[in-house]
Formats: structure tokens, sequence, C-alpha cells
């Protein structure tokens, strides 16, 4: 029995065998600390970019439109080139002009502070340039500009709206968040194939990547839900809003659409879904061998590919729900406790975007609760059967080993030969 061997294990090498152990454990709770903090830092560096930004009210058309005169809307300005288009953004104003043959140059008006580049100053922007088409673009932005600064009193923000009020999200931008689950769903599975044979790693990675390019390659970018342009899930809405893709769109000079978002933002979701499926199936089945062919049958399975690059809450609400799972049999039967405590500590942080995407996921949230509630209440029997199994908690093989093998009531037979 696994718990008289431990009794009978030489106190010396019983004590060799607990410090090693201790100091793995520690080496691991080191490294998620690490990148827990460097995730930390992240977060806060981007919700102080989000903080300093200034934003542009409703109502402001005619005092942004009064900036361009003598030029108008569809009117010409420079060598050819009219003025096309005037988007007003939350902390920018887009304009485009275009030319005869259909070229377009851009220019962008933001606050000073909101942007690390800029192509020319006036005394309320800083104008950046998108790429250069060409030196008659170049005159026409620059006669638009010239009619800007002769304009800008050096008031307009504070005479539109001020620095923005809106409440930054807890979590960071919509990246960030991505990327958390990313790190969670890599943390997850690198924790199950720490003991496992080096083939199932590599049968992993090719797994994921044979999904990424099957899915480059056959997936149609397509819109799925009844309402498409009247629902923005949180990750999208979170990416579309949030400092970092603005930043990067600046600095590669790239116009990304909302559309776009949505499309990509489930995309992220389709690649991540084979590495959090590994977890959740290993944990389950208790086989890292089936949780690569579960990995395996969601990368190809058609309608998952079919449907990849689609708006529709249905991929990232499989992989929530599934990641959701996952984290919570890590916390039930991971042996390293600061590991479990950080596991439980991120849960919501996928629970409840998973409920916002789809609120009918709140009856895995009920399921999960009622089914953690009875694994605690009682050992398992393959804890009694292995006090050493990977897939017991350390309270799990105390209780075990505390607890008599059987609670059954002795049958009658039995009664009647001890009473005899």
């Amino acid at each position: 029995m696994a718990c008289a061997s431990d009794v009978a294990e030489p106190g010396a090498v019983r004590r060799m065998n607990r410090h090693s152990v201790s100091l793995r454990y520690k080496n691991v709770a080191r490294r998620v600390l690490a990148v827990l903090v460097v995730l930390g830092a992240w977060l806060a560096f981007a919700a102080g970019v989000d903080a300093q930004a200034h934003a542009i009210g409703p109502g402001n058309e005619a005092r942004v439109l009064a900036l361009f005169a003598p030029y108008t809307l569809g009117g010409e300005v420079a060598a050819g080139h009219r003025l096309w288009g005037v988007s007003i953004e939350r902390t920018r104003v887009h304009i485009t002009l275009r030319a005869a043959d259909g070229s377009e140059a851009t220019l962008a008006l933001q606050h000073p502070d909101d942007t690390l580049r800029s192509d020319a100053r006036t005394e309320s922007f800083a104008v950046v340039f998108g790429p250069e088409p060409g030196s008659a673009a170049m005159a026409a932005r620059r006669a638009l500009v010239t009619a800007i600064t002769r304009h800008d009193a050096g008031n307009f923000w504070s005479e539109t709206a001020g620095t923005t009020t809106e409440a930054s999200s807890p979590i960071g931008d919509g990246l960030l968040q991505i990327a958390f689950l990313a790190l969670l769903s890599l943390f997850l599975a690198g924790r199950l194939l720490a003991r496992e044979s080096r083939w199932l790693a590599g049968g992993l990675v090719a797994v994921v990547v044979a999904g990424v390019l099957v899915r480059l390659a056959l997936s149609p970018q397509t819109f799925l839900g009844a309402w498409p342009w009247s629902r923005l899930y949180p990750h999208a809405r979170a990416v579309a809003e949030g400092p970092w893709l603005t930043a990067l769109t600046e600095h590669f000079g790239r116009t990304v659409y909302l559309t776009d978002v949505m499309l990509w933002t489930s995309f992220a979701y389709a690649v991540l879904m084979p590495i959090a499926l590994f977890a959740h199936a290993t944990y389950l089945l208790k086989d890292a061998r089936a949780g690569l062919a579960a990995a395996f049958a969601v990368a190809f399975l058609p309608q998952h590919i079919r449907f990849s690059i689609s708006e529709d809450g249905f991929v990232g609400s499989l992989l929530l729900t599934s990641l959701a799972f996952a984290l919570i049999h890590g916390f039930l039967r991971d042996r390293a406790r600061a590991v479990r405590w950080l596991l439980l500590l991120a849960l919501p942080a996928v629970l409840y975007p998973g409920y916002l995407l789809r609120p009918l996921n709140i009856l895995f949230i009920v399921s999960t609760r009622q089914r953690s509630s009875r694994c605690t209440a009682r050992a398992r029997p393959d804890c009694v059967a292995e006090s050493r199994s990977p897939w017991c908690s350390p309270s799990e093989r105390l209780r075990s080993c505390a607890s008599p093998r059987s609670t059954s009531r002795p049958s009658r037979r039995s009664r009647r030969s001890r009473g005899s």
C-alpha cells in the first residue's frame, strides 16, 4: 500500500525527497511570479496611456470642419487633391485627400501628449502623415496644415471635451487580455507536459502550428451572428478601444477597421483553442495522449475551421469555457499550493468575459461550483491507491492516507461470520 511504503521509508531519504520537491515548487512559483510581475507592469503602462488620452466629445463636427476653411468637403485643396473625407474618432481626426486618379493621402490630428510621432505641429495638434504617395499629395497636405494652423487658437481640446473621464478596464487593453489567455493556456499545458515524453510536447506544437496554417489558408472571413453590426463582444471592444491598437496603427501607418478587429479576435480564439482543450482534456481524462488527440480533433474540425474568422461568439465561448474548466481542474489537482492559488485568482478573468460573450455560459459556472464542492468533500479513490499520483493534490493525499480505504457497510454474510 502507498501509505505503508511512505511510513517504512527511511527518515533521511524522506527528508531529502521533501526538500527537493519543495525546491522544485519554489522555483516554479518564482517563475510564475516573475511572469505576473512583468504582465502587471505592462497592464499598468497600458492603463497609464489610456488615462492620459484626450477625447473629442459629440457635437463638434462643425468646429472640426471650420479648421479647414476655406477648404470644404469635396472641394479641391491643392495639386488636384480634394478633401475627400473627415472621420472624427474618440481621440483623433482622420483626414483623407483623394486625387483625380483615385490615389489617396491621409493625415491625422491628435493631442501632442497622445502620440510619440508628429510630422507637423499646430497650437492644439500633432499632425501625423500617412504613407507618402508623392510630391503632389505632400503639397496638398501642407496646404491643409497651413489652413489648420491659421484657425487653431490652441483651445481645441479644452472646448470640445477635455481629458476623457471613461474608466479604464481593470485588466487593461484587449490585446493584453488575449495575451493573458494565451499565457494561461501555455502555462497549463506546460505544467501537464513537464513529466511527459518529449514527443507529446512536439506533437502539441505541430498541431497548433498546423491548425494556424490551415485556418489562414481555408477559413473565410464571414459574419455568422444574427446581429453582427449591433453586438460587440468584450475582447473585441477592448482591442478596438484600447491604446495599443491605436499606437500600432499609427506606427505602421495602417488603417484597421472595426470589422477586422472582430474577425481577427475570433481567429486568436481559434488559435488558442487546441492548447486550452489539451489542458482541459488531459486533466479530465488523466492522460496527456488523450489531451493531444482532443487538440488534434479541434484543430482540424471542419466546422471550427469554417468559422474561425467570424464575428460570432461561439468560437470564443468554446475557448473561454474550456480554459475555465482547465483552471478549475488545475486548482483542484496541482501539487504546488502557489500555483493552485494563482490559477484560482486567474479564474474570474476567464469566467466573466465568457459570461458577457454568451450569457448562457452562467450554467457552466453553476455546474463547476457544484463539481468543486463534491471533489473537495471527499478524497478520490485513485489518491488512496497511489499517494504520489500527479493527479492528486497534497490535501487529497493526506486525506486518503488518514481515512480508511473503504467506508461501505459490511455484508450480511460477513456480519453473520463475525457473530458466530
